[in-house]
Parts: C-alpha cells; sequence; structure tokens
C-alpha cells in the first residue's frame, strides 16, 4: 500500500510491470519497467517533461481514490452485509 500512499500524497510513482502495483498506476506504461534500465530511462523521460508530470498525476490521483480509507471500508461493510446468518446453522 505504500506505492497508493505516495501516489496519493501527489508522487510520482514507478512500478515493475507485473503484480498489483500496475493497478495503482492505472495500467500506465510511462510509470512501469520491466528492467532497472528500463526504470531509469522512464523516470529521466518524466523529470525532462513538467506538462507529462502534470498529466500523469492527474490520472494517479483520480486512479488512487480506489485505493483511499474510505473506499476500503466501504467495499469493506459491503462484503461483510452480503453474509447472512442461517437461522437453522
Amino acid at each position: 500500500m505504500a506505492v497508493a500512499e505516495l501516489a496519493r500524497g501527489g508522487c510520482l510513482v514507478f512500478v515493475p510491470n507485473g503484480g498489483g502495483q500496475v493497478e495503482i498506476v492505472a495500467g500506465n506504461e510511462q510509470l512501469m519497467y520491466r528492467t532497472a534500465d528500463d526504470a531509469a530511462a522512464s523516470i529521466v523521460r518524466v523529470l525532462r517533461d513538467p506538462e507529462l508530470q502534470t498529466r500523469l498525476r492527474e490520472v494517479l490521483k483520480s486512479n488512487t481514490k480506489l485505493f483511499s480509507t474510505r473506499q476500503f471500508l466501504r467495499r469493506l461493510r459491503e462484503l461483510v452485509s452480503g453474509f447472512h446468518k442461517d437461522p437453522d446453522a
């Protein structure tokens, strides 16, 4: 969750292309990497382009709402309310 928290805080995050962290960056190729060299190239590309930084922050801001504490609690309550006790059990 650290990646989601950083992104929610306005940081640009770069994640390996695989696993759950890809969801945090909404599958944005500019924020994913396959190798260390690929990561370095992506970071440099983004650092050199302030407009790209702004666009990527907007994507992250929008997407990380899915990973907020409020959203987690809402979804947990939905799941729990879906269970009901069987009076015959």
